[in-house]
């Protein structure tokens, strides 16, 4: 017997070291596999609440240096959800280089993995209006959520700048109906006769309590005209974007198109 194999007997017989059952290292396994598949399902919903929020926001409206009053990109980026979807890859990277197999693989190639495993599952919720629903069940049980939201929504209020946004309290008739901002004050919205560009949608499409973008012209403190109508959740991908993704994808797999189209 070797000098090493006698030292480490010798250590296993002076410190009492036994061998652990096995059934804690199959339990062990277990618990890393499920805490892996865990953080990917994790990640996969933050990354579905990341496209929602990047594409459901006005981008035409944001100032990329936040000039004339106009919220600063950082204002409304998913910094937070950013930030947990990294934290949540991080745990899946651990998860995985622990488990039996999982020293064979380098971090960068798991890491790349949870990637694109988040980000598959993220787009089946966002294009599935499944992010919609978790959105929605966050701002129901969660209040620090909703305040949250509401305060990043609040950045739009600017009805001397033409924009206001807010909650549909009750349709009047197609061309009128009571909008309360996010600042609860309550405007009677009327719509421009006037206008030569007709709208997509008139107010009869509303339902009390949506969420709306009315850009138009603010005639005083309770009165304002509106000339266009957004529904909160109905935009496309931002244009560069799907430009891009147009450009690179779109010849060889065509059914990525019909993902992008915007909707009605």
């Amino acid at each position: 017997m070797s000098d090493i194999s006698k030292h480490v007997m010798n250590q296993i017989k002076d410190e009492g070291i036994k061998p652990r059952p096995r059934w804690q290292f199959i339990l062990m396994s277990v618990l890393l596999v499920l805490c892996f598949v865990g953080a990917i399902v994790t990640g996969g919903i933050v990354m579905g609440l990341i496209m929602l929020k990047l594409f459901s926001t006005q981008w035409d409206f944001v100032s990329f240096a936040g000039e004339k009053g106009l919220p600063n990109i950082l204002d409304v980026l998913p910094l937070i959800w950013m930030a947990l979807l990294v934290f949540v890859l991080l745990i899946s990277v651990w998860a995985f280089e622990h488990t039996e197999h999982g020293y064979k693989y380098k971090p960068a190639l798991i890491m790349i993995g949870a990637i694109l495993l988040s980000t598959a599952l993220g787009a089946v919720l966002y294009f599935t209006q499944g992010a919609d629903l978790v959105d929605e069940l966050l701002q129901a049980t969660l209040p620090p959520y909703q305040a949250m939201e509401e305060m990043m929504e609040a950045k739009f209020d600017l009805p001397e700048r033409g924009i206001l946004p807010g909650h549909v309290v009750v349709v009047e008739s197609a061309t009128a109906m009571q909008l309360e901002d996010f600042r609860d004050h309550l405007w009677h919205v009327e719509l421009d006769q006037t206008s030569l560009v007709p709208l997509k949608h008139d107010f009869a499409d509303l339902d009390e309590g949506m969420t709306v973008f009315v850009i138009g012209e603010k005639q005083d403190e309770d009165n304002f005209i509106a000339q266009t109508i957004r529904k909160k959740g109905l935009l496309p991908p931002p244009q560069f974007l799907r430009d891009r993704l147009h450009k690179r994808f779109m010849n060889n797999h065509p059914l990525l198109n019909l993902m992008l189209i915007p909707h009605p």
